[in-house]
C-alpha cells in the first residue's frame, strides 16, 4: 500500500484545501488505479502517522424522511458536484492557518454567491411572484453574508513594489 499512502502524500502536500474528504481523494485515486475499495483505502491511510484525520460532514443528515434510493440519487448528485461527506485527512505536519481559514471563507462564499445566481437565472418561468421574491431574498442574505465576511478577513498580503 506503499504507492497508494504515497500518491495520497503528493497529493495532500499541496491541495489548496488542505483538509480533504477521504472519499474524494479515493475517487481520485480509483481513476487511475481501480480496485481499492474506500474500506481499504481509509485504512490505508489510518495506518500511517503522517495522515491525520477529522471529522466531516454526513450526506445522509436532514434527508430522513427521504427513500434509500433518493438518498443515493442526492449524495451521487452532491458528489458529482463535489461535495463529498465523511471524513476529511490532511498532511499530519500541514497546519490549518487563520490565513487558510479567511481564503475557504472567501471561496465558499464567493462559490455560494455564484450558485445561487446560477440557480435564479435557470428558475422556472412559472415560478411565482413569492417563491421569486424568496429566492431573491435568500440571494440578498447571502450577500450580507458574504460581505460581512469579507469584513472580518483580514485583507490580502500587499504585493512588494520595486519602485520603492
Amino acid at each position: 500500500m506503499s504507492a497508494l499512502t504515497d500518491w495520497a502524500a503528493t497529493i495532500l502536500e499541496t491541495h489548496e484545501d488542505i483538509l480533504v474528504p477521504v472519499k474524494k481523494l479515493w475517487v481520485e485515486y480509483c481513476a487511475q488505479t481501480p480496485g481499492v475499495s474506500l474500506d481499504e483505502f481509509t485504512r490505508a491511510l489510518e495506518a500511517e502517522e503522517r495522515f491525520e484525520f477529522m471529522g466531516g460532514t454526513d450526506p445522509r443528515k436532514g434527508l430522513e424522511e427521504l427513500t434509500e434510493e433518493e438518498i443515493a440519487e442526492h449524495i451521487a448528485e452532491m458528489e458529482s458536484l463535489g461535495f463529498y461527506g465523511g471524513p476529511r485527512v490532511k498532511m499530519a505536519h500541514r497546519e490549518i492557518t487563520a490565513e487558510h481559514i479567511a481564503k475557504m471563507l472567501k471561496k465558499h462564499t464567493d462559490n455560494m454567491m455564484n450558485a445561487l445566481w446560477s440557480a435564479y437565472d435557470v428558475r422556472p418561468e412559472d415560478l411565482d411572484e413569492e417563491e421569486d421574491a424568496m429566492l431573491l431574498d435568500l440571494i440578498a442574505r447571502a450577500k450580507e453574508l458574504q460581505l460581512e465576511t469579507q469584513e472580518i478577513l483580514p485583507p490580502p498580503p500587499r504585493e512588494s513594489s520595486s519602485d520603492a
